[in-house]
Formats: structure tokens, C-alpha cells, sequence
């Protein structure tokens, strides 16, 4: 589920580069893990920012973190 929501949130942020009615896919994903997500875990916020802008390529760093506390999950 996490994978997913970083996921969408990152092509989201690519969106907002491109043309209308222009598709985008995902070309590589790697995630890192720092805790574990229990049903206890609580409210999330997941944010995405492109930090590399190129006419063909996008980078693109993404981070979950808990509402309570921005601490990363």
C-alpha cells in the first residue's frame, strides 16, 4: 500500500509538468523502509517533489510520514 501511495503522489508531482492530456509511467521505483505501518500507525502525510526536470526524464524523491509526528514510516 505504501509502495502505491508514493507511487501516485510522485506521478502526481510529474503531472503538474506536463501538457494536458499527456500520459506519464513510472520508469524505476526503489523504496526504503525506516518503520514498520501497524494498524495502529495513524494518519499519513505523503509528499512528492521533482528534483530533476529533464524533456524526457523526471526525478522525482517521495516521503510518507506520520501526521501525528513527521516522523518518515
Amino acid at each position: 500500500m505504501l509502495a502505491t501511495l508514493l507511487d501516485s503522489a510522485m506521478t502526481c508531482a510529474v503531472q503538474t509538468q506536463l501538457p494536458a492530456g499527456t500520459g506519464t509511467t513510472t520508469l524505476e521505483f526503489k523504496i526504503n523502509f525506516v518503520r514498520p505501518m501497524t494498524v495502529a500507525t495513524g494518519h499519513l502525510v505523503c509528499t512528492a517533489k521533482i528534483i530533476h526536470s529533464g524533456s524526457r526524464r523526471k526525478t522525482v524523491i517521495g516521503t510518507v510520514r506520520l501526521r501525528l509526528n513527521f516522523k518518515m514510516i
